[in-house]
């Protein structure tokens, strides 16, 4: 039995895409990249949420950050330095809007070597419904770092608002 070049070359293809897929959605990165996943999650909010959510989305969100966090929102010339500060800016956020969605695409990582650090860049587009609401569109800078096994944000800054109003957060 004789195989086809295309037969081959299909099964290269694939292997090879196998092999990627494993290391990008098993290893490091793919842990890392998990994580932005549950910070969207965390982020968004569902029309009819109450306190009570917005509390322990709040407790959620603490736990994706390490204990020395900075967050520089650098056009809106604010930056948050403690878990503190990051859970009333997140309540704040939330509580006047009805309908939160975030999305992330264009993500690059780049792990540190030696492993526990990692950096990326995203872009995160955010839209939201009730007073205030809007939709921005933004370039993330983020820079993580495993604790205790958990990959955690250390620092967080917009880089850039790439579309949407300015004063939207």
């Amino acid at each position: 039995m004789k195989i086809r070049p295309s037969t081959l070359l299909f099964a290269i293809v694939a292997a090879a895409l196998l092999v990627w897929a494993l290391g990008t959605f098993t290893g490091e990165e793919g842990k890392v990249r998990r994580q932005l996943d549950r910070l969207g999650t965390v982020i968004s909010k569902s029309q009819g949420e109450n306190a009570l959510a917005t509390v322990d989305k709040a407790s959620q969100l603490i736990q994706l950050f390490s204990d020395d966090l900075t967050v520089d929102l650098g056009p809106y010339n604010q930056v948050i330095a403690d878990q503190r500060q990051l859970t009333r800016a997140y309540a704040g956020f939330r509580q006047s809007r009805e309908d939160i969605r975030v999305g992330f695409s264009d993500t690059q990582i780049e792990l540190g070597d030696p492993l526990p650090t990692a950096s990326m860049t995203t872009t995160a587009t955010l839209s939201a419904s009730g007073d205030g609401g809007g939709r921005g569109v933004y370039r993330l800078a983020l820079r993580w770092r495993k604790v205790e096994g958990d990959w955690r944000i250390e620092h967080l800054e917009i880089l850039e608002v790439l579309d949407g109003i300015e004063s939207f957060l």
